[in-house]
């Protein structure tokens, strides 16, 4: 009887080791594809990215593009914030406007990235991938922004380019999908 629980235990644990195996092979698989059609992705950003999501390690390719775009859902937000901190502070007239400018282009980003997030649930990908686009636009058109004006330099270079990657994590991965 002993002997019965300790096998069971044993390969309870073992079940458990090869899930984790087997999900990080898809998070990794994912990310060394994703990293090598995108020139915007970094293959370590996206590994710690997706891997940071408990629902990463039991997803499938479909389920990656819903995890990327919630998390560029989350990290637009934060930019918005960190952004609205900015502007509660007293700052130049001109990085005034483009900062204004940056987040009426991040809730349009939000927007896209939600309806993109429906898409991939209905297995439109081609629409998610038009939308993924749009965001991705969004962010780089915040960051050029900044550089309309000789002396302004954009606060949140490092926030757009992580946003870029997140959403390009999500706009490879409806390619992958068949988009």
């Amino acid at each position: 009887m002993k002997l019965s629980f300790s096998l069971c235990i044993f390969f309870f644990n073992l079940l458990l080791l090869l899930q984790a195996v087997i999900s990080a092979d898809i998070v990794q698989g994912t990310c060394k594809k994703v990293a090598q059609r995108s020139p915007n992705v970094n293959y370590d950003f996206c590994v710690k990215s997706l891997g940071a999501d408990p629902k990463s390690h039991t997803a499938d390719l479909q389920g990656l593009g819903v995890i990327s775009a919630n998390l560029a859902i989350q990290h637009g937000s934060k930019i918005q914030t960190f952004i609205g901190r900015i502007l509660k502070s007293k700052v130049d007239p001109a990085l005034k406007k483009y900062l204004n400018d940056c987040v009426g282009l991040y809730a349009d980003a939000k927007s896209s990235v939600q309806e993109a997030i429906a898409d991939f649930k209905s297995k439109d990908y081609a629409s998610a991938n038009v939308k993924m686009s749009a965001a991705l636009d969004d962010s780089v058109t915040c960051e050029d922004g900044f550089k309309e004006k000789k002396g302004i330099v954009s606060p949140v270079t490092k926030e757009n380019k992580d946003y870029v990657q997140l959403t390009a994590i999500s706009l490879a991965i409806t390619k992958l999908l068949g988009a």
